[in-house]
C-alpha cells in the first residue's frame, strides 16, 4: 500500500524550489509577472502561450481560467496561489490513481516548469459580479469564456474547463457546481493556500475552499456524487466525491469508483484520440439475489464501443447521490461481468429504501447508467431477488397507438415511439406549455391489429430512470369498444425489459395502459418500450 501525500508535499517541494528559481532569476518581481497568461483578454493574442514556455506532461490539459467580473479585480497573488493549489491537487489525484491500481496518471496542466506556475487564463468579464450570481450566472460566464476559446482556439487544450471567480469568504455568490465537463470554483481570498489548510480563523475560512474547488474539479472531470464504504472510512476518511469537500484539512480521498471512470477521462490520457463520442449500449440481461450477507449482481451487456470497469451502486433511497456506494469490477471478454457486495460495508441498512444501478465506463470516457431495481432493508436483510433481460415478443409491425391521454411533440417524445424498438426514444406525457399542468392518471391505447393470445407483457422503462412508471392498470379489449380491466400492478424501477405475466392468458386485439404514478413521484410519466407475448 502507497503512503498518502494528504498534505501535498511534493508539490509544495516543487513550488519552493521553482518560486526561488525565478526569484533569483527575475529579481523581486512576481515570477508570474513576465507570463503571458498574466495579461487579460484585452491585451492577449492566439501565440503567447508558446512565447511563456508553457507545456503539459499529458497529451490535454485542464482548460483553468479565473474570471473576474467588470467590478471586482482578482485576489491578491491568484497566479500563485491558485497555481500551488492545481499542482497540489493534480499530485492529489496522482496518488488515488496509483492506490487503486491505474498507474501514475493524473489530470494534464499547462505549466511553466522554471517558475512552476501553471497557465491561467484571465478573463474580464462584461457585467458587474451581480450578473453572474450563483443561480443562472453560470451560463453567461460560460457563453464570455467560449468567446474567448473562439477567438483563441489554439489556447483551449481540452473539453475539460475550470473556472475560478473571486468572491468574499462565506458567501458563495457566483456559480460554485459542475456543469458537464464545465466546473466553477471560488477564490475567497489572499489566505486561500494550502498552507493555511486546517488553521483555523479567518486563514482557515479562506483556505477551507481548496475543498470546494476539489470537489466541483471532480465533477468538471465526470464524476457523480458517491460515498465511501465502511472499511475505506476507517483507512482513508472521507470521501471527495461525497462530504469530502467540507472536511478537505482532514483524510480524504478518491474511491475506486472515482478512479475506473477517471482512467479514460480525456486529460487523463496521454495519448491522442477520440473521446465522448456516442455510443451504443445496454444491458441484456442481469440478475440479483442475497446470498451469506452479500449481494451478488450477475449481468451481460451489448456494445458498439469497449467497456473497461462495469460499476454497481448500492444508493439509499435512490434520490440523493451523495450517499451511494459503488464497487468496480473488469467485464470478462463475452462482457458478462459479476460482483459480490457485502452488507456489512453499508451505513444503512434498518428497514431501509435502496436503489441499484449500474454504469458502464466506456474507453472512449464516456459513461452510460442504468436503474436496475428498487429494494428494501428488512432488520438488516435486503429484500432483493431479480431477473431481467428481453423475451421474444409478439410481432409489432401492425401495431398502432390510436388513443393517448398527451404527448410531449416539443421534444419529439410522442407516443409511437412506445414501439419502434429503440430503448432510447421515449412517450413522456405533455409537460411543456400545459396549464395547468396534468397529472396522472396518464393513459395510452395500443391496436396490435390482430386478436392474440397473450400471456404477459413486457416493458422497458426510460433509460435514465426519470418519470419512471410505477403504479400502472390494464385493460384489454377485442373491440376497441367493450373493456375489461386485468388488474393493477407495479412496473420495476429498472432500465432493463421486464416481464409482466398474467394470471392466466387471456385473448384480445386492443390494450389501454393507466398509469397512477411515477417512481420518482413526479406528476408526468414516461415509457420506452411495450409489448407481448
Amino acid at each position: 500500500m502507497i503512503i498518502i501525500k494528504k498534505w501535498g508535499f511534493k508539490s509544495i517541494l516543487i513550488l519552493s524550489i521553482g518560486v526561488v528559481f525565478a526569484l533569483i532569476l527575475n529579481g523581486c518581481n512576481d515570477p508570474a509577472s513576465n507570463l503571458s497568461s498574466g495579461k487579460n483578454i484585452s491585451n492577449a493574442n492566439s501565440s503567447e502561450k508558446q512565447k511563456g514556455g508553457f507545456d503539459s506532461v499529458s497529451e490535454y490539459s485542464l482548460n483553468v481560467v479565473y474570471f473576474s467580473s467588470a467590478d471586482q479585480g482578482p485576489h491578491q497573488d491568484y497566479r500563485k496561489r491558485i497555481s500551488e493549489i492545481m499542482l497540489y491537487l493534480q499530485d492529489y489525484y496522482a496518488d488515488w490513481m496509483q492506490q487503486w491500481g491505474y498507474g501514475d496518471k493524473t489530470f494534464g496542466l499547462e505549466v511553466n516548469q522554471a517558475s512552476q506556475m501553471v497557465d491561467i487564463i484571465h478573463i474580464e468579464g462584461q457585467y458587474p459580479v451581480d450578473d453572474y450570481p450563483y443561480s443562472g450566472g453560470a451560463g453567461k460566464v460560460m457563453d464570455e469564456v467560449n468567446a474567448y476559446f473562439d477567438e483563441h482556439p489554439e489556447e483551449k487544450t481540452s473539453d475539460h474547463i475550470l473556472v475560478i471567480m473571486p468572491d468574499e469568504v462565506g458567501n458563495p455568490g457566483v456559480p460554485f457546481y459542475g456543469i458537464g465537463r464545465w466546473c466553477f470554483a471560488l477564490d475567497s481570498g489572499p489566505e486561500m493556500t494550502i498552507d493555511n489548510l486546517g488553521v483555523g480563523g479567518e486563514a482557515g475560512d479562506q483556505a477551507s475552499w481548496i475543498g470546494g474547488l476539489a470537489h466541483e474539479l471532480g465533477h468538471g472531470l465526470n464524476l457523480p456524487h458517491n460515498s465511501h464504504k465502511m472499511s475505506e472510512e476507517q483507512q482513508y476518511g472521507t470521501a471527495l466525491m461525497d462530504n469530502g469537500n467540507h472536511v478537505f484539512d482532514q483524510p480524504t480521498f478518491l474511491t475506486p469508483v472515482d478512479a475506473a471512470i477517471l482512467n479514460t477521462n480525456q486529460v487523463f490520457s496521454p495519448n491522442s484520440g477520440s473521446f465522448y463520442g456516442e455510443v451504443d449500449a445496454s444491458l441484456e440481461e442481469i440478475s440479483g439475489s442475497y446470498q451469506n450477507g452479500s449481494i451478488v449482481v450477475d449481468g451481460k451487456f451489448q456494445t458498439d464501443t469497449p467497456v473497461t470497469d462495469v460499476i454497481v451502486y448500492l444508493d439509499p433511497e435512490g434520490r440523493s447521490t451523495y450517499n451511494q456506494i459503488g464497487w468496480t469490477v473488469k467485464p470478462n471478454s463475452d462482457n458478462t461481468f459479476s460482483v459480490s457486495m457485502s452488507t456489512s460495508e453499508l451505513f444503512e441498512t434498518t428497514d431501509k429504501d435502496y436503489q441499484l444501478k449500474v454504469r458502464l465506463v466506456f474507453e472512449n470516457g464516456s459513461t452510460k447508467q442504468f436503474s436496475i431495481q428498487n429494494y428494501t432493508y428488512n432488520n438488516g436483510i435486503p429484500d432483493l431477488d431479480f431477473d431481467y433481460g428481453p423475451r421474444p415478443i409478439n410481432s409489432r409491425d401492425s401495431w398502432e397507438v390510436v388513443d393517448f391521454s398527451s404527448e410531449e411533440v416539443a421534444t419529439g417524445s410522442v407516443a409511437s415511439l412506445i414501439l419502434d424498438g429503440d430503448y432510447d426514444t421515449i412517450w413522456h406525457s405533455r409537460w411543456a406549455d400545459v396549464n395547468p399542468d396534468p397529472g396522472h392518471p396518464h393513459y395510452l391505447t395500443v391496436d396490435m391489429g390482430e386478436s392474440l393470445n397473450v400471456e404477459g407483457f413486457q416493458f422497458v422503462q426510460r433509460q435514465d430512470g426519470r418519470r419512471n412508471i410505477k403504479d400502472v392498470s390494464i385493460e384489454v379489449s377485442s373491440d376497441g369498444q367493450t373493456w375489461q380491466e386485468l388488474g393493477s400492478y407495479e412496473l420495476a424501477h429498472t432500465s432493463l425489459p421486464q416481464s409482466l405475466i398474467l394470471e392466466q392468458q387471456q385473448t384480445f386485439r386492443y390494450f389501454k395502459l393507466t398509469t397512477h404514478s411515477a417512481w420518482d413521484e413526479a406528476k408526468f410519466a414516461a415509457l420506452a418500450e411495450v409489448g407481448t407475448f
